[in-house]
């Protein structure tokens, strides 16, 4: 910043003021090469400029040092992924995406219903199975699986027309929910023991049903 105060013959420039006003804020000294000068050297060569030529001046050299500031920044976030920093995205992506994964119902499992009256039993048009399974009903609270009501099971096989007794009756106007489970072995009902299938949105549900009114 010498030039600042470099053979002028005006007073001294509103820059040079500021300056030293810091300097006894902060209780500074004048810097060396600000004493040595004589009153002459004191003045700042811009003085013959205009006040906005001076303003222009100090705007540009601010936009070239903000502008290296950033480039200092930037360069240093580069230099920190270069050398292993960074985030591996590829693989926190696929961890998400394993958690997140929907099971799927295995394709040997099948059941359609309908509309069932209100009553202790539900019949199913078709359900098809390649292992011994239970066919659950189930009530819905909330869209959630809530109570079994009753189940009925079934060898590997296709069938046309399926029964499930209930141990109580449904009730007209609700919607209700079948859920198959794979028994394990004892050939007892147990759903704290006989694994839930994942239905056919992952929730267990393979199907629902509404009751009418009778």
């Amino acid at each position: 910043m010498n030039f600042l105060f470099y053979k002028t013959t005006s007073p001294i420039p509103y820059t040079n003021k500021i300056y030293m006003s810091i300097c006894q804020l902060t209780k500074r000294n004048k810097p060396r090469y600000y004493r040595e000068m004589t009153d002459t050297q004191q003045k700042g060569q811009f003085s013959h400029m205009s006040a906005p030529a001076r303003m222009w001046v100090l705007l540009i050299i601010g936009i070239l040092i903000g502008w290296g500031g950033y480039y200092l920044w930037v360069n240093r976030d580069i230099e920190s992924g270069r050398h292993g920093n960074r985030p591996k995205t590829e693989e926190v992506l696929t961890d998400e995406m394993k958690e997140t994964e929907t099971p799927t119902m295995p394709e040997g499992i099948s059941a359609t219903v309908g509309e069932q009256p209100e009553g202790m039993h539900v019949f199913l048009n078709a359900v098809s199975t390649d292992r011994t399974i239970w066919v659950a009903v189930r009530e819905l609270h909330n869209g959630g699986l809530w109570n079994i009501l009753g189940a009925s099971r079934l060898d590997a096989g296709v069938y046309d027309g399926v029964w499930v007794e209930l141990l109580r009756n449904t009730f007209g106007g609700q919607t209700y929910a079948i859920v198959i489970y794979e028994d394990d072995g004892d050939k007892v009902f147990d759903h704290t023991k006989d694994i839930m299938l994942p239905g056919t949105n992952g929730d267990g549900i393979v199907a629902t049903f509404g009751v009418i009114r009778i």
